[in-house]
C-alpha cells in the first residue's frame, strides 16, 4: 500500500476527474475515494483515462480505497451488494484493493448485513481488504474474536495536534462473540 494518497475528498465533477488524471501522471498510486464524496463515477473516468495514456500503468499499479457510509439508505445486506456493484461499475474497476466501513453503524443489524456482504466480496475477489474509519474503541469490540484475535482490517485513526486519541493508542478490547461468530450467524 503506497503511503501517500491522492484523496478525492471535496473535488466535484470535471475537476475531480482532471484532479485525479493530473495525480496518476504525477506519480500517485493511491486514490483514496468514498461514497460520501459522491465523485466516483469522476475519479472512475480519471482512472479509465490514466490505463489508457499512462504508459506501462495497470490496474494493479493501482491502490484503490473507497469507503461505505453509514448514512440514509446505505447499510444492510442487499444495500451493500448494490452499492459496492455500483461503486466498481462508476469507477471502471474489478476489485478495491481497501474498502472502509467510514464510520460505525448505529444499527447492529444493518453493519451485520453489511459485515455479511463484505465478507462476501472478499470471498469472489472484489475487495481485497477490508477497513475501518472513525472508529473509537468501544466500536472495535465488534471485530474481535471470542479467541480475541482481530478480524484483519486497517483502522484509520485521525491523530491531529489538538486531537489525541490515547484510548485507541493504548486500546486492548475486552473480548466478546463479534457480530459475526458462529454463536450468533
Amino acid at each position: 500500500m503506497p503511503i501517500l494518497a491522492f484523496g478525492t475528498w471535496k473535488l466535484e465533477k470535471e475537476l475531480c476527474q482532471r484532479a485525479v488524471l493530473q495525480a496518476i501522471k504525477a506519480g500517485y498510486r493511491h486514490i483514496d475515494i468514498a461514497q460520501a464524496y459522491g465523485n466516483e463515477h469522476y475519479t472512475g473516468n480519471a482512472i479509465v483515462a490514466a490505463l489508457r495514456t499512462v504508459p506501462g500503468l495497470k490496474r494493479e499499479h493501482l491502490f484503490l480505497a473507497t469507503k461505505l457510509s453509514d448514512e440514509g439508505t446505505s447499510g444492510g445486506y442487499s444495500a451493500t451488494r448494490a452499492l459496492v456493484e455500483q461503486q466498481l461499475q462508476d469507477l471502471g474497476v474489478d476489485y478495491f484493493d481497501l474498502y472502509y466501513l467510514h464510520s460505525p453503524f448505529r444499527s447492529e443489524e444493518k453493519l451485520e448485513g453489511t459485515l455479511v456482504a463484505l465478507f462476501e466480496f472478499i470471498l469472489e475477489g472484489k475487495i481485497n481488504c477490508l477497513g475501518l474509519s472513525n472508529f473509537d474503541a468501544g466500536a472495535l469490540e465488534a471485530f474481535y474474536a471470542p479467541d480475541g484475535s482481530f478480524v484483519k482490517a486497517a483502522n484509520v485513526v485521525a491523530t491531529l495536534p489538538g486531537i489525541r486519541q490515547d484510548r485507541l493508542t493504548y486500546f486492548r478490547p475486552v473480548v466478546r462473540p463479534p457480530l459475526l461468530s458462529p454463536t450468533r450467524g
